[in-house]
């Protein structure tokens, strides 16, 4: 099964139960499902072919779930972006991985633009989260493109993310290729390892555009609540998973020592 095949059995037997909230935006499965492939219509109408890499470049947001699932259903790359690194090695990452899109933050305006000017293969950008300075929205853009679309037929050797490896053996830049095959596998893994029989309600603190962005793949597709956290803070954590009854968490060793 392609990593979004797991995604959608869980909207289809969960379709109004929440898939991801942030205490004020919340979308069900359905509606999830629904605007992920909006994106991705939008993403084909706009010549972006399958096998192209598009970045996103975010804190974490519900948006960065829809543009990352429609990323997968158009066939193309997803490229995460560490929305914390400087502007020079995300305009790198861009330039190397040959990137064509990008989905944004609006709070990140400032590098977009820098990347913009320094990218001469980007073909464009949209914000995610409300207008950019031009008055483009993410739903406008959507909205433009044709519903009748053809998604493209995505197999299970397709690449489907390029990631920057932290790596310390030099060289300069290096990306980590995953298929859906790959992804499938550790979905799988994770049935095995992960005795989870309750319905599952997972504290998103770590960074979509890391570990979290993975992680979440293997309780999405049992139908988990993702709730996303707005700080690494201990209090706000804590007070998170009395609020939302979380059942599960991925968390960096450093914050559970504090």
């Amino acid at each position: 099964m392609l990593a979004m095949d797991y995604f959608d059995r869980a909207a289809a037997r969960n379709p109004d139960r929440i898939a991801v909230t942030d205490g004020t935006m919340s979308y069900t499965f359905s509606a999830l499902a629904d605007l992920s492939i909006k994106i991705a219509h939008a993403i084909v109408a706009n010549k972006i072919g399958p096998g192209e890499a598009i970045a996103i470049l975010s804190p974490n947001h519900p948006h960065v779930l829809a543009c990352q699932h429609a990323i997968m259903r158009a066939g193309c790359v997803w490229v995460p972006t560490n929305s914390r690194n400087a502007v020079t090695n995300t305009l790198d990452q861009t330039k190397q991985f040959e990137v064509k899109w990008i989905f944004y933050h609006t709070s990140l305006q400032a590098d977009v633009d820098i990347i913009v000017a320094g990218a001469p293969g980007l073909r464009g950008v949209i914000p995610i989260d409300g207008p950019s300075p031009s008055g483009e929205t993410l739903e406008a853009w959507f909205s433009a493109a044709p519903s009748d679309v053809t998604l493209p037929d995505v197999k299970m050797d397709d690449v489907l993310f390029l990631g920057a490896t932290g790596g310390t053996s030099g060289g300069g830049l290096k990306g980590a290729v995953h298929t859906n095959q790959n992804w499938e596998l550790t979905i799988l893994n994770s049935y095995g390892l992960l005795k989870l029989n309750k319905p599952v309600v997972h504290l998103v603190m770590a960074p979509l555009s890391h570990g979290a962005g993975t992680m979440h793949w293997l309780v999405i597709a049992r139908g988990a609540t993702l709730v996303i956290c707005p700080s690494s803070d201990p209090a706000t954590i804590l007070n998170m998973i009395e609020e939302y009854r979380v059942t599960f968490m991925f968390l960096p060793p450093t914050i559970l020592y504090t």
